[in-house]
């Protein structure tokens, strides 16, 4: 197999990382960033943070968070981010998958063309993912340890859904002589600037 994976530090503000993959067999791939934001400043929570994106459904998993290979819907329910939700409000839900993965570690399923947007607590930084990834795993820190506290900083990792090759049904991650992999993450930052009138 052979990989190529690009950093573009565009003028716009906009990270554009591009991931290209091929190989002479068959072979599966989900190449991704595991980056983590926080919007408020390194030493601080990201609790005050707000997420939404589009995506009615996550990847169902068994009490030690493999994949089941089913879906869940989501419409209605905490893990629900098709609106603007805080990162607290999903931490200190009673929702029984979120109490015990202590936080979200979820992979959702986004719809064509949809974008994850956090904001931080001013509302004046907001960071805008777009991909062609089919799921992304919204993770928020509560396993971070030293020189980290926990709920530090907010991962966003498009990806394959997990245990992709193991469900023939979840979109194909697999590669080879007659099929290429070219995949992109795209993160816009920007500063909102409010007026008073």
């Amino acid at each position: 197999m052979s990989a190529r994976i690009s950093y573009a530090w565009e003028s716009d503000r906009t990270l554009r990382i591009d991931f290209s993959a091929s190989s002479d067999r068959e072979t599966p791939v989900s190449l991704t960033n595991h980056n983590y934001y926080n919007l408020n400043g390194h030493q601080s929570s990201i609790k005050n943070h707000t997420i939404q994106l589009d995506a009615n459904e996550i990847t169902s998993i068994h009490h030690d968070f493999t994949a089941t290979g089913d879906f869940e819907s989501v419409i209605n329910s905490c893990l629900d981010l098709n609106h603007e939700k805080s990162i607290s409000a999903l931490i200190n839900s009673e929702d029984p998958m979120i109490k015990h993965a202590r936080g979200l570690d979820f992979n959702y399923v986004l719809t064509k063309g949809s974008v994850v947007s956090v904001t931080n607590e001013l509302k004046d930084l907001i960071l805008e993912l777009h991909t062609n990834y089919p799921g992304i795993q919204i993770y928020t820190g509560q396993h971070l340890d030293k020189p980290f506290q926990r709920y530090q900083g907010l991962c966003l990792e498009p990806q394959f859904y997990p245990c992709s090759p193991n469900h023939p049904h979840f979109p194909d991650c697999f590669i080879g002589p007659d099929k290429i992999l070219n995949k992109f993450i795209s993160c816009d930052l920007r500063r909102v600037i409010y007026f008073e009138i």
